[in-house]
């Protein structure tokens, strides 16, 4: 799939592969993790920290893909 291949940006809404649920990317790190808020969770924020890039599926296609002309 390549929209794994996407630098994630805040804001952007993905799922995680093998998981249920929608995320917020809230903060994204140069080691190739980043942290996001679950969209679906009530009550306070929940946040999964160190999610590695690749193991996210982009919902709002608000970047180019790596290596693609825009």
């Amino acid at each position: 799939m390549n929209s794994i291949r996407r630098i994630p940006r805040k804001g952007d809404r993905v799922q995680i592969l093998g998981f249920l649920g929608t995320f917020e990317v809230v903060l994204f790190k140069a080691d190739g993790t980043c942290d996001l808020r679950h969209l679906d969770s009530p009550g306070p924020d929940y946040i999964e920290n160190q999610v590695f890039w690749r193991e996210l599926v982009y919902l709002n296609p608000s970047q180019p893909e790596i290596g693609r002309p825009e």
